[in-house]
């Protein structure tokens, strides 16, 4: 391969990781601001707790990220939000989703940002096609009795546990995350209902690059995002 062409290749896998980090950023900066307006307005979080605002931004990332909640057993910002109570807990999950979701469902939607990967200069063009309507969500939550109609997953057959979180799906039955992420692997309808659901989201994008003086890579990244039905 020539070395104009092994540049090209290092630029798609580099693209590849600006995008992902990219998405990654939008989600958690929308749930970081929700929960800000939160804890200042106090319409979910009624008292007094101190919340640095590195706890915020790693609460908000962690929520962003779709992990089970009781892989944080040992994180002080993670000890600091379980001092919230159950239903303070769950409202602000909630709320960081619902907002991102509500940006995203504004169509179209179009954004420009910058980002710097090791040598590289990105700046991203995103066109978000969303076509998914609020009813039609998803919702990662923590799991706590009073605030779900199912106790166990229908998938595995295994109760759930207080504080762990759940795929709740706009039918309102739930599942674990890995459960549902083996599920829609196959299937892209509720496992006890049999609503079809938005599981996916195409990502597409055009790049472009250049050498810059400073032998730096300048890159334009083109991205389109559309959530799709089955």
């Amino acid at each position: 391969m020539s070395s104009s062409g092994e540049e090209f290749e290092n630029v798609k896998y580099i693209s590849s990781k600006i995008v992902k980090k990219y998405l990654a950023w939008l989600k958690s900066s929308v749930y970081e601001e929700t929960f800000k307006m939160l804890l200042a307005s106090k319409i979910s979080i009624d008292g007094d707790f101190a919340f640095s605002s590195d706890d915020i931004k790693n609460i908000s990332k962690f929520v962003a990220s779709g992990k089970d909640y009781l892989e944080e057993n040992n994180c002080d910002w993670m000890n600091r939000f379980r001092m919230l109570t159950k239903d303070q807990q769950y409202a602000v999950v909630r709320h960081q989703q619902f907002s991102y979701f509500l940006k995203m469902a504004k169509k179209p939607t179009l954004t420009c940002r910058n980002f710097e990967y090791k040598n590289y200069k990105a700046k991203i063009h995103h066109k978000d096609k969303s076509s998914t309507s609020m009813k039609d969500v998803i919702y990662t939550l923590p799991y706590f009795r009073k605030k779900f109609q199912d106790d166990s997953c229908a998938v595995c057959i295994e109760k759930f546990t207080e504080g762990q979180f759940v795929r709740k799906l706009p039918c309102q039955h739930a599942f674990h995350l890995s459960c549902m992420s083996q599920w829609t692997k196959r299937r892209t309808t509720c496992p006890t209902c049999r609503r079809k659901l938005a599981v996916k989201c195409e990502i597409t994008y055009d790049v472009e690059m250049e050498k810059m003086k400073d032998c730096s890579t300048s890159v334009e990244i083109h991205l389109r995002t559309e959530s799709l039905f089955y």
